[in-house]
């Protein structure tokens, strides 16, 4: 019952000072975004980043924030909002899935924006929008230990 689950969490972010219990008004407005109508809506992107003013180092909320910024095709605070969630990973599932974001998002930035491009310029590009060659590196070693696990 999505309206009812709505209800439930709208009551909790208006009645439940912040200040007494930071982690289950964050909680609360994060589930507001996620049960929001419209994939990247405002009001989605609102949830989310009030959840974070409350848990800034929330990598669920984070990575959220960044996926609601894709939808709404905002590459900058995408970018910005999945290399944040790369920071904040703490297991390898996280840190892949933030990784993989980041570069589809970087990929559509660059297809977008830079068309023409030589492959050599899209590259150097990509280091630069993924925060650093690293993290190219770091997902390609995610996606082989994966992919030799799953033939396992």
């Amino acid at each position: 019952d999505v309206p009812g689950e709505r209800s439930w969490y709208q009551r909790i972010v208006t009645e439940v000072p912040t200040s007494h219990k930071p982690l289950v008004s964050a909680s609360a407005y994060s589930s507001l975004g996620f049960l929001c109508d419209e994939p990247g809506s405002q009001q989605e992107v609102d949830y989310y980043q009030q959840a974070l003013t409350l848990v800034p180092s929330n990598y669920q909320v984070r990575y959220s924030l960044g996926a609601a910024h894709a939808t709404r095709l905002e590459y900058d605070l995408a970018l910005e909002a999945f290399r944040e969630a790369v920071q904040l990973a703490s297991t390898p599932e996280q840190e892949y899935q933030s990784l993989s974001s980041l570069y589809t998002m970087a990929v559509t930035y660059l297809k977008k924006k830079h068309p023409n491009a030589t492959q050599q310029e899209v590259m150097k590009r990509l280091g630069d929008l993924m925060g650093g060659m690293e993290h190219f590196q770091r997902l390609a070693e995610l996606k082989k230990k994966s992919s030799s696990q799953k033939g396992q």
